[in-house]
């Protein structure tokens, strides 16, 4: 499971662009695995292809690691007032699926929460 998680933050970290606002925050996660594992979220290299989303209550954005005709889909959301971090991560699926297995690899997959804060220090 540790190895499953380093490759979805690296994955997550691999997929940034530069073209996002560059007032968003950079947040640093911990999450609950039993190595409380650290990642540095920059909000700002999260573009269009990440699907990210923002309003009042969360950041949120999904990404798609794709390898040999599989994918695992990774949904990472953030609430903006207490900082609870839930990353969602599928099973593998063919990359092409229907609705229905992308919502089955979903629910079947792996969820790991944790709890992230602002980096008042962003000279990183």
């Amino acid at each position: 499971m540790k190895k499953l998680l380093g490759i979805v933050v690296l994955g997550l970290l691999l997929t940034g662009c530069s073209e996002a606002n560059s007032k968003l925050p950079i947040l640093e996660c911990v999450f609950n695995d039993e190595d409380k594992t650290t990642t540095i979220f920059d909000l700002n290299k999260y573009g269009e292809e990440d699907l990210w989303e923002m309003d009042e209550e969360e950041y949120s954005w999904r990404s798609e690691i794709k390898a040999e005709g599989m994918k695992r889909i990774i949904v990472v959301t953030i609430k903006r007032k207490t900082g609870f971090i839930q990353l969602r991560t599928s099973k593998m699926i063919p990359v092409k699926s229907s609705i229905e297995i992308v919502m089955d690899a979903l629910s079947n997959g792996m969820v790991t929460t944790g709890k992230c804060n602002k980096l008042k220090d962003q000279n990183l």
